[in-house]
């Protein structure tokens, strides 16, 4: 650009001509090659930084689904929580690694060519230049700062009037039936003079701001057209020379200040990087795939709690036993395998029929064992209308969290027949609150602030009398109250 400039102070016409038909062929080749550089850095960023997400979100997910069932139970890990970190934390390491490191690099590249260049063509002028060069970035870091920051304090600031007529239009039979327009008019009013104060505030420090901003760029560009014409008249450069120098460092200044203006950015990156680096780096406290850890082929199923013999938790003091052994040292996931668990309030997976009842069983599962598993669950009737496949396999413990607690009497007696069914064979642990459904257990535990007073079956139970605590249970029960039994 700066020799361009310079070819119309020459006299010669014929030498102008070929001069501008070089510089035009310059500039087409220039665009070019620019147009194939550009393409090729923020393809290959780009096509980089997906890659990462996606690395991110699928190691970040593995390492989640290892944890144990105590950190989910924490606030700042609810599923929502996770999804979002899943959404955006990988989203902002990819920007940050991907697009913001393409801005790096072009940066480094162009400060590092401008000064090379400027030094060889007129180094006494740019050395000068270099030197005011951080008054020239700070003026266009500023004017982008300036902006960017007004804008997002105007829109923080007018959120809580949004959220106030939101929530009005929202509740407006509320406001009608009460007659209370005139009341949120005037609370509108009042939230409304906080963003005007600001907007008020931030126009003076974006005036203020921007025009010193550009006045001290003019002044730069003062010292450098003044310093430039001396070192003419005394020799030292051409005017050439004068204008190549100072159209490379100036826009080298923008370019640096573009890069600057994204210092939010990175510290927002910082973060992002923090947050998925907590997960990657975390170790579950319950482990399932300890490669020390038994792998039973079957066991016989004397067990205790629901959640502690899932191992969703350990206990803080004594041990959970399954056939004599410390269920720590299992190795987990083959535990499982052996066990089966129906919830108070069971989870679906979005998905077919068969697909939910195959969850955690193997692949190998047949069309006659999936209508099996059905008929065992009085559910074959009103999926066999769908056509769908079922499949299930028949765990050694089967755990039964309040299952029937959401059905009424009718339903209760579907479910409860065919529990019961299920249960022969093999080790059932049935926390409930309904007497029908744990009257027919074997033993029977009576839980009073966590620890157990009465055990033994229905029949023993009752022929303590009023005095025992699961006769007087069973009779607040007959009388319509509930009680948790265990």
């Amino acid at each position: 650009m700066g020799s361009m400039v310079s070819v119309y102070f020459l006299v010669d016409h014929n030498e102008i001509k070929d001069k501008t038909r070089t510089y035009a062929l310059c500039f087409l080749g220039l665009a070019v090659f620019s147009m194939l550089v550009n393409v090729s850095q923020h393809y290959n960023f780009a096509y980089m930084g997906e890659y990462l997400t996606k690395r991110i979100r699928e190691r970040m997910l593995s390492k989640i689904l290892t944890f144990e069932v105590g950190w989910f139970d924490q606030d700042e890990n609810s599923s929502g929580a996770i999804c979002s970190r899943l959404a955006k934390d990988a989203n902002v390491v990819r920007s940050l690694v991907g697009d913001r490191t393409a801005l790096l690099v072009q940066t480094i590249s162009a400060v590092t060519i401008a000064c090379t260049m400027g030094l060889i063509i007129a180094w006494r002028l740019a050395l000068v230049m270099i030197a005011v060069q951080p008054l020239i970035i700070v003026c266009f870091y500023t004017r982008r700062v300036l902006l960017k920051s007004m804008s997002q304090k105007a829109i923080k600031a007018q959120d809580e009037s949004s959220k106030l007529a939101a929530e009005a239009v929202s509740n407006l039979r509320t406001i009608t039936a009460f007659s209370s327009q005139d009341r949120i008019l005037r609370m509108l009013e009042k939230s409304q003079e906080g963003p005007r104060r600001e907007s008020i505030k931030q126009s003076w420090y974006a005036g203020l701001g921007l025009g010193a901003s550009q006045s001290l760029t003019s002044c730069t560009w003062a010292l450098d057209f003044w310093y430039g014409g001396k070192l003419i008249s005394e020799g030292y450069i051409t005017a050439k020379s004068l204008f190549e120098t100072f159209m490379i460092l100036v826009s080298t200044g923008r370019v640096i200040a573009d890069a600057g203006s994204m210092t939010t950015d990175l510290a927002k990156g910082s973060d992002a990087v923090g947050s998925v680096f907590a997960v990657l780096d975390r170790y579950t406290r319950i482990e399932p795939e300890d490669p020390e850890g038994v792998r039973p082929e079957k066991i016989m199923g004397h067990s205790t709690i629901i959640g502690l013999i899932e191992r969703f938790y350990d206990p803080l003091r004594g041990t959970v036993k399954i056939d004599g052994r410390d269920i720590r040292s299992y190795h987990l996931r083959s535990l499982r395998k052996h066990i089966a668990l129906v919830s108070q309030e069971p989870t679906l997976f979005a998905g077919t029929i068969r697909e939910n009842i195959m969850y955690g069983a193997s692949e190998s599962m047949g069309e006659a064992e999936i209508i099996e598993a059905a008929k065992a669950a009085n559910a074959h009737d009103f999926v066999a209308a769908l056509k769908d496949g079922y499949d299930t396999w028949n765990p050694t413990i089967l755990l039964l969290d309040e299952a029937t607690s959401a059905l009424d009497s009718q339903s209760e007696k579907v479910v409860q027949d065919a529990l019961e069914r299920l249960m022969v064979g093999r080790t059932s642990v049935v926390v409930a609150h309904r007497l029908s459904t744990i009257q027919n257990c074997d033993q029977i535990a009576v839980l009073d602030k966590g620890k157990v007073v009465e055990k033994g079956n229905h029949s023993s139970l009752l022929a303590k009398g009023p005095s025992g605590a699961y006769y007087s249970l069973v009779s607040l029960q007959r009388t319509g109250s509930s009680a948790h039994l265990n």
